[in-house]
């Protein structure tokens, strides 16, 4: 993932005032795209209205015979989300799922 300079500024930086936000993208063929953002507020960004949803990210444990994977982890789920998710029961499809890191103040 290519970080913009602003962005790179801020990780390397002993302390930064840039605020990270932890963005995921949920597709599948039955459902429009889920829009989340970990965050107390909305985002917009040019693909639409992340809706803020408290989740946490983890790297999973890499081996060299496997891709790497994250684990998602969420507290308190929103019928919001239950209802956008729920046709994806049973499919034998499996959903994508996009997660990216943004900037606050420059998401896109």
């Amino acid at each position: 993932m290519a970080l913009s300079q602003a962005a790179l500024q801020g990780v390397l930086a002993s302390a930064t005032e840039k605020v990270f936000l932890e963005c995921l993208t949920i597709t599948h063929s039955e459902i429009s795209p889920v829009f989340l953002v970990n965050d107390s507020v909305n985002l917009t960004r040019t693909e639409g209205t992340f809706i803020h949803f408290p989740f946490q990210v983890s790297a999973a444990t890499q081996t060299s015979d496997r891709p790497p994977s994250i684990n998602i982890t969420a507290d308190a789920v929103d019928q919001t989300i239950i209802n956008a998710l729920r046709p994806l029961a049973g499919s034998r499809e499996r959903a994508g799922i996009k997660y990216e890191v943004v900037l606050a103040d420059t998401p896109n």
